[in-house]
């Protein structure tokens, strides 16, 4: 592999990686349902400071 074909792959992963929702650095697809239980906890706990900030 060339120098520039190197460049061009990393290039095109880092594209990937920026464009994808979520993005797994393990190989463990269990990761998907982790970001998501992650995701709706915090949205939880931001409507809930929310709630209490203004109540």
């Amino acid at each position: 592999m060339k120098t520039s074909d190197y460049r061009t792959t990393a290039r095109d992963n880092a594209n990937a990686a920026n464009s994808a929702r979520v993005v797994l650095v393990k190989g463990d697809h269990r990761g998907i349902r982790r970001a998501r239980w992650l995701s709706v906890a915090t949205t939880k706990n931001i409507l809930q400071n929310l709630f209490f900030a203004f109540a």
